[in-house]
This record gives C-alpha cells, structure tokens and sequence, in this order.
C-alpha cells in the first residue's frame, strides 16, 4: 500500500454518524500542511536569493515560478514521483553536510591569507 493511514481511515465507520468519511478531514490537514511548508520553503528560497544578488524580493518570487513548475513536471508516475523525493532528500543531506565543510575551509584559507598580508 501506497498511503496505508488513508487506508485505514477508509474502512473505519461508526454507523449513524453524520461525517463519515474521515479521510477527507485527514487530507485536508495533510494539504494544508503541505501548503504551508511549500510557502515557507518558496519564500525562504526567494529571499535568499534577493539577499545573494542585493535585489528586491519581488522579481525573484516571479522567476522561480516556472523553476518549480518545470520540477514538478518531471515525475510522469507515482514511482517516478517518489525517486525524484529520494534523489531531492538525499541531495539536500549531502549538500548540507557538505557545505559547512566547504565554508569552514575557505574561512580557514581566508585567515591564513589575512594573517600574512598583515605581516
């Protein structure tokens, strides 16, 4: 099973009770969940990028859109949906593994060169 929660849900009944399909109440949270983490994320991306070039906010809200579009039309089924998630997760751990490394060595490299410039 896919989403064996939904499932579940799926085949609880109480006999009588007015709401009966209480899937539809947990995908409603779960989308507006999703909703919330997307918009957080889309927000921080953009306001990274603003502060990265020193422009405004608004143009870079504008161009990511039909970057996350285009990402979001790559996966052509379920199984591919989920790869392409595996493939993000696992690039989001190494490049935040790696990065601080990358940094804390151009820092170290920094300071060595500011040490004998002074000198």
């Amino acid at each position: 099973r896919t989403w064996p929660t939904i499932d579940l849900m799926r085949s609880f009944e109480i006999p009588g009770l007015i709401f009966e399909r209480f899937e539809s109440l947990l995908l409603v949270i779960w989308i507006m969940q999703l909703f919330c983490t997307f918009v957080i994320s889309f927000y921080g991306a953009a306001l990274g990028l603003a502060n990265l070039f020193k422009t405004n906010i608004r143009p870079i809200l504008f161009a990511l859109l039909p970057v996350i579009y285009l990402m979001a039309m790559i996966p052509k089924n379920i199984n591919n949906m989920f790869a392409f998630g595996d493939f993000i997760g696992n690039s989001g751990v190494y490049l935040g593994g790696l990065t601080p490394l990358v940094l804390l060595v151009i820092s170290k490299i920094r300071r060595r060169k500011q040490g004998t410039d002074r000198g």
